[in-house]
């Protein structure tokens, strides 16, 4: 009962936070958009990733008779939880990338370079 507990708890602060973020960073006539994309985006992802790991936690079962499908199962499941683990590291790792302010002017200094370009040519 106190994981499904803590389970709602964080899942309704995590995806509060994500529908707030989707909307805070557009004009206000656009946030039902960015609302509805944020959740379209949260939907297909969770059914992609679930299809994958499924894929991989079946992929070991086939033409299999007795016990060898219990044993294909087991280490399959093994192996998408370990997959699954690997992502969410690589997504908290992910998170910690911060934007860089020479991005932003690296990509400025390109776009007046291409202006100053075509200005010379005329």
């Amino acid at each position: 009962m106190a994981p499904m507990l803590l389970y709602s708890f964080g899942r309704g602060i995590v995806f509060t936070s994500v529908f707030a973020a989707a909307a805070a960073t557009v004009p206000t006539q656009q946030q039902g958009v960015a609302s509805g994309t944020a959740s379209t985006g949260q939907r297909v992802g969770s059914a992609v990733g679930l299809a994958v790991l499924v894929a991989i936690a079946n992929s070991g079962v086939h033409d299999q008779t007795g016990e060898a499908p219990r044993s294909a199962t087991t280490d399959g499941i093994r192996t998408a939880v370990f997959v699954a683990a690997a992502m969410a590291v690589l997504l908290v790792v992910a998170g910690r990338f911060e934007r860089t302010p020479g991005g932003e002017t690296a990509a400025r200094s390109a776009d007046t370079a291409a202006k100053e370009a075509v200005g010379a040519r005329s």
